[in-house]
């Protein structure tokens, strides 16, 4: 069954946003749209940047990064059949959404899709947990370092990654891009996630300095700090007894809703 949310642009317009319906999917596409989920970043410099968004689903974080940075383009990677038809569907209307039927990892390969119990936003390359013990679907992944310089994509405003588990080799791929990269988005997973023992994600926001910011900006690293958390993480790329205290709050601007019905 396909649910249908209502949403208000801040332009005005009004689009369908459509998805498997269930509990855990109608919860979650209402969180990202709520405005916390992804709060924009006053510090991002997007114009003629990349915003990568890596487990896009069925699209509501890419359309959340298109209209609050809209000068950038965004790279939506969703490697399940189903989930990525409903991101090609909802990203329509968005001339600055790239889609590609992908996973990302690191190196090239196929591999089985386990199939999120509560719907695809648990899917998982690890079987257990929130994802169910039989594979749904065979994938393609790639290396996201080949794939973001076959792209020409150099300088990344914004780093999403929601891969349910395969974040580290993520993570260790990208290493090298990350003096390019202004901030980064995690929900990253415990060792016991990947044996099968799933336990809460913990999501994370991290900005990293870049080599051409003058010092000031270079303590502003921002944590998680939205509303729907349970607590505030700082994640500081240096010296974080240093720098903790100067982690700026975000605006009200920053984490405004979406109109949804």
């Amino acid at each position: 069954m396909t649910a249908t949310l209502q949403l208000r642009l801040p332009d005005g317009r009004e689009i369908p946003i459509r998805y498997p319906s269930s509990p855990l999917m109608d919860a979650v596409v209402r969180e990202v749209f709520s405005g916390a989920e992804y709060p924009r970043l006053d510090f991002i410099a997007a114009a003629g940047s990349a915003i990568v968004d890596l487990g896009a689903n069925v699209g509501c974080s890419a359309i959340v990064f298109a209209v609050k940075y809209p000068e950038a383009v965004v790279y939506a990677l969703e490697p399940a059949k189903d989930a990525f038809a409903f991101l090609v569907d909802n990203t329509a209307p968005f001339p600055n959404i790239r889609n590609f039927q992908i996973g990302a990892f690191d190196r090239d390969a196929s591999a089985r899709l386990f199939h999120g119990c509560g719907g695809s936003v648990t899917n998982s390359l690890f079987s257990g947990g929130l994802a169910a013990d039989t594979p749904g679907e065979t994938v393609q992944l790639r290396r996201i370092s080949s794939f973001l310089r076959e792209q020409n994509v150099s300088r990344i405003a914004v780093l999403k990654i929601d891969t349910e588990g395969a974040e580290l080799p993520i993570l260790r791929d990208l290493a090298g891009h990350f003096p390019q990269v202004d901030a980064i988005h995690v929900e990253f997973h415990s060792e016991a996630d990947r044996d099968g023992h799933r336990t809460s994600p913990r999501p994370a926001l991290c900005a990293l300095p870049r080599p051409d910011q003058r010092s000031e900006s270079r303590d502003s690293h921002l944590c998680r700090a939205a509303a729907g958390w349970p607590r505030i993480r700082r994640a500081l790329a240096g010296n974080q007894d240093a720098n903790a205290s100067r982690v700026k709050p975000l605006s009200t601007d920053a984490v405004r809703p979406f109109a949804m019905k």
